[in-house]
């Protein structure tokens, strides 16, 4: 535009349109009405560690300024622009995870204005979350001694459990996985020294963690339940403590036959045999013309059929053994029951 050319009247028409917008959108007469400031400012992290903050709609206004920044650093800030009074799925800055975040919003109104800016919020950085449950990967036997303050053991056991991972945004390796290891008994109880807590550290595969104990808790066939009890992040250096349900302890007993490269002194052993447990029992005498019955030498050929009782189908039996002889009537009632 030349605005040498411009007279005082085409001045005076344009500076009209564009201070009201006269022929545009006419601008309502409210010059005492001003913006209010945001409010019930919340915010909730979900299990992915994503930010979600919302706030009060503001009436009349178009846009929302959010300005945010870590609190350690406020003059580095960076600013978002919404139309809506939320922000889903936020994240700040992976530099700034570990630090309280300070969020203010401004609402701006295309009529009337700039609305004033509300208190700073402080956010506090997200807490590690973890599932409690522990599965138990594997118990090794080492023939090494196992020394623990006043506490001695002629080998050592390493015990590995395994954990499902997180959607922590530094990662697993920024993690401390800490157990709950609990004794509850042993079939052989030593009163002569007090059992260490074992100590786990993170594993040599991702998402494991391992720790030692004397083998003569294998040798006294010692029970233990477990479960994740807290979380720890390095980088941040914040805890949280996992808080686990009954169903999410699992337990061990700690014996010769579940610890691997064990050394014990195992005796092969066979179940015992199993005794008139038979039901539905039914015979049929063969060739009954044939036989002297006066004769007690006679042979009697018999047909025999019966159901055995079977409570595991692991252990079917691998012979049966037909005991005859003289019927004798039993000497009381309660032998006769257990028949």
């Amino acid at each position: 535009m030349n605005y040498k050319r411009v007279n005082k009247d085409s001045t005076d028409r344009c500076w009209k349109k564009c201070r009201d917008l006269d022929d545009i959108n006419p601008r309502p007469h409210k010059p005492d009405e001003k913006m209010k400031p945001i409010d019930n400012f919340t915010f909730l992290y979900d299990e992915q560690y994503l930010l979600s903050i919302s706030w009060n709609p503001v009436p009349n206004a178009d846009i929302y300024v959010v300005v945010h920044w870590a609190t350690n650093s406020i003059l580095q800030y960076s600013q978002i622009i919404t139309t809506v009074p939320y922000l889903h799925n936020f994240t700040f800055s992976p530099h700034n995870l570990c630090q309280e975040n300070a969020v203010q919003v401004v609402p701006i109104s295309g009529i009337y204005g700039t609305g004033p800016m509300s208190d700073p919020n402080v956010i506090p950085p997200p807490r590690p979350q973890i599932s409690p449950r522990l599965k138990l990967l594997s118990m090794i036997y080492e023939p090494k001694k196992y020394v623990s303050q006043n506490y001695e053991a002629n080998g050592t056991i390493t015990i590995t459990f395994g954990y499902e991972p997180s959607a922590w945004p530094l990662g697993d390796e920024d993690l401390e996985v800490i157990p709950m290891f609990h004794m509850m008994l042993c079939a052989e109880p030593d009163l002569t020294q007090a059992i260490p807590v074992p100590e786990f550290s993170k594993g040599s595969q991702k998402y494991t963690i391992q720790g030692q104990i004397g083998s003569d808790m294998m040798y006294r066939k010692c029970k233990f339940i477990y479960s994740i009890q807290e979380v720890h992040s390095s980088q941040c250096d914040i805890s949280e403590y996992v808080h686990a349900k009954t169903d999410d302890f699992g337990n061990v007993e700690i014996s010769c036959d579940k610890v691997q490269n064990s050394e014990c002194h195992k005796i092969e052993s066979f179940r015992a045999p199993v005794c008139g447990q038979v039901d539905k029992f039914n015979y049929d005498v063969l060739e009954r013309d044939k036989i002297s019955w006066n004769n007690k030498a006679s042979n009697i050929s018999v047909n025999i059929s019966y159901v055995p009782y079977s409570t595991n189908a692991d252990r079917k039996p691998l012979y049966y053994v037909a005991l005859y002889g003289d019927a004798l009537p039993y000497d009381s009632s309660e032998e006769v029951c257990l028949v």
